[in-house]
């Protein structure tokens, strides 16, 4: 895959998928068994290791021990796991059937791997509260939802999950969330809500979401996306700095704001608004690349108050396509550069940008076979549109210098200046 590029300043961010090395960090002999069908299990023994393997029980396991772990696995458990706060490391491994809530508060770890043996959508429910790194590495529909409130260190969700599952993780700190899946088709998550990180990066590779994706408030960190779908709207809200590639948005909606900077590759089929990049306690950079697209096929484009540049081109070989419907901006501190774009809808529409707009080589007609307009308002920057069919008309009001250099099909050209302003153009 290729490196990062210019909006995407930390060398952290790539798009490889996620490797997370999930291993239970602790073991011991297998305890006697209990007798078959027992009500449950309450260990309260501190400091050591309970390691449950063939069981059978009808209720619960309770672990109450101050640094004492837990390992269940090949085992029947009817009424879930608790772990109270103190404790050691949780590990479920092998085959199992654990029915209810895996609860655990103020623990080392939690390592879920093997399977679960009850049917799809049975599973358990994971809640894992201030506690330490959580990795996930099962097969699917071995939990049915994971929820992580507070706690430090990484989270890892490879396969592991039903069908439809929730994933809710807030007050995270200093790690990596990542959420991946192997083989095709990828594991399909309803909804996913990430909000109040602290340091901590996010991964999300080959997955399917059937709802919304809402990540807000998660500081300076990085966010990964690759090879995912979605039939949901996206939200990013107050985060660092944000590559994609290859995601299809499914005809929805994708919304952006109070971001470091925004990287779109090789991305297809959803609207796109983004506003308020970087946020205003950020200082304003206009030769700096804030948000940038290349090489994808797009609904509606939507940029608002980008304290930086914009870049929409078809990709570094200028080979690819970058296609939209229609395109607005306004407010844009930097450039807005356009390269080998093709636009199907009505119209394109710059306000206010600051930097100028450079418009090259964008080609072909719209759905209807018609051309779209090329609005211009008020941009105070050096503006330059050469080899481009895709506009027969061009509204240019009041920017403070405007040339049209080689471009086709110009039926209509209109230029409204004030003052000093220019307004050329050498058209075929």
């Amino acid at each position: 895959r290729r490196s990062p590029v210019a909006a995407t300043p930390s060398a952290a961010l790539t798009t490889n998928a996620p490797a997370p090395p999930c291993r239970c960090p602790v073991d011991c002999p297998a305890a006697p068994p209990p007798p078959s069908r027992a009500h449950g299990v309450e260990f309260s023994e501190p400091n050591t290791c309970l390691k449950l393997s063939g069981v059978d029980l009808l209720g619960g396991v309770a672990i109450l021990g101050e640094g004492t772990s837990l390992i269940v696995e090949d085992s029947s458990i009817g009424n879930g796991i608790q772990m109270e706060p103190g404790a050691g490391h949780l590990c479920v491994l092998g085959r199992n059937m654990v029915r209810g809530v895996i609860s655990v508060e103020g623990i080392e770890s939690v390592t879920v791997l093997g399977s679960s043996a009850l049917p799809e959508g049975d599973g358990p429910i994971l809640q894992v509260d201030g506690s330490g790194p959580v990795c996930l590495d099962g097969e699917r529909h071995t939990l049915t939802s994971v929820i992580v409130y507070g706690g430090s260190g990484d989270v890892h969700i490879s396969n592991t999950l039903s069908t439809n599952t929730d994933i809710i993780l807030t007050d995270l700190s200093h790690g990596i969330v990542s959420v991946s899946s192997t083989g095709s088709p990828p594991m399909h998550i309803s909804d996913i809500s990430m909000a109040k990180f602290e340091d901590v990066s996010i991964v999300l590779w080959n997955v399917f979401i059937d709802s919304d994706f809402k990540l807000s408030e998660v500081g300076p960190a990085s966010i990964v996306g690759s090879g995912f779908q979605t039939h949901g709207d996206i939200s990013f809200h107050k985060v660092g700095h944000v590559l994609l590639e290859d995601v299809d948005g499914g005809d929805e909606d994708f919304k952006f704001s109070f971001l470091e900077s925004l990287t779109i590759l090789d991305s297809r089929h959803f609207n796109l608004q983004v506003w308020e990049c970087p946020p205003l306690e950020s200082p304003s950079d206009p030769a700096r690349t804030v948000v940038m697209l290349s090489n994808g096929s797009f609904d509606n484009l939507a940029f608002s108050e980008i304290r930086g540049g914009v870049v929409l081109d078809a990709g570094p070989t200028g080979h690819g396509r970058l296609a939209a419907n229609t395109l607005r901006a306004s407010g844009i501190d930097g450039k807005f550069s356009v390269t080998g774009a093709h636009f199907t809808g009505t119209s394109v529409f710059f306000e206010l940008v600051h930097g100028g707009v450079h418009v090259k080589g964008c080609n072909g007609l719209n759905e209807g076979g018609f051309l779209a307009r090329f609005h211009l308002v008020a941009c105070d920057g050096n503006s330059v549109v050469t080899n481009s069919h895709s506009f027969s008309s061009y509204i240019l009001e009041n920017n403070k210098e405007v040339v049209l250099i080689d471009n086709t099909n110009v039926d209509l050209l209109v230029c409204v200046v004030e003052g000093g302003l220019v307004c050329g153009a050498r058209n075929a």
